[in-house]
């Protein structure tokens, strides 16, 4: 998490997702408290595999986002 601002995971699992489904794709909540408003930018990485009925090639992405905290 970005200097000010506590995050109630840090790592985030298949578990924890809100939404994981071949139709629907993958959402989850990042639950934080922020010390002062203003613009927050979170980074990490996104760990996850491209199957077949016959293998499974893991991947690494890096994703970012931004929000307003009030």
């Amino acid at each position: 998490p970005p200097a000010g601002v506590e995050v109630a995971k840090k790592s985030l699992k298949k578990a924890d997702a809100a939404v994981f489904s071949e139709k629907k794709g993958a959402t989850w909540k990042v639950g934080y408290k922020a010390a002062a408003a203003g613009k927050k930018e979170f980074s990490g990485v996104l760990r996850f595999a491209v199957c077949t009925d016959a293998t499974c090639d893991p991947k690494k992405a890096t994703l970012a986002f931004a929000v307003e905290a009030q």
